[in-house]
């Protein structure tokens, strides 16, 4: 194919480079750099100090990219990780979809209060209410208003 350059088989065999792997991803490269700031990837170093990720290092990146992106705090992460604990990540998963369902019902709940007759009626009651006084009172302004051209 003319334009594609296939990576040197050195560059295959010390991994992917950080824009690879954002692009695996779907993160940044700035994101990434962060993860390694906080411990959370350890990319090795080619000569010229580029930062390669092995497979290891793939799969652990991919793995705080959608813990990420289902809402788990980064230092839960970084805990997790750290401690190695296989059953810490469905644990949190379970903790989210607990508090999600909590959530929805509460939404729920609310868009029917919202929604039902008794409280639409008592919202325009109060609307009708705040437009009458506020127009009363431009009114009666109005009225002194032109009382006094007179």
């Amino acid at each position: 194919m003319a334009g594609t350059r296939r990576p040197s088989r050195r560059r295959d065999l010390q991994g992917l480079t950080i824009t690879e792997l954002a692009n695996l991803a779907g993160t940044t490269a700035r994101a990434l750099r962060y993860y390694e700031e906080l411990d959370l990837l350890r990319p090795h170093r080619g000569e010229r100090q580029e930062r390669f990720y092995s497979s290891a290092s793939v799969g652990k990146a991919l793995q705080v990219v959608r813990m990420r992106r289902l809402g788990v705090p980064l230092a839960d992460i970084a805990r997790i990780m750290k401690d190695g604990d296989a059953g810490g990540f469905r644990r949190i998963i379970e903790e989210k979809l607990t508090d999600v369902e909590s959530q929805r019902e509460q939404l729920a709940a609310l868009l029917q209060r919202l929604t039902a007759d008794e409280t639409a009626g008592w919202m325009r009651e109060v609307l009708d209410s705040d437009v009458d006084h506020i127009c009363q009172g431009r009114c009666e302004a109005g009225v002194e208003s032109a009382a006094s051209r007179l």
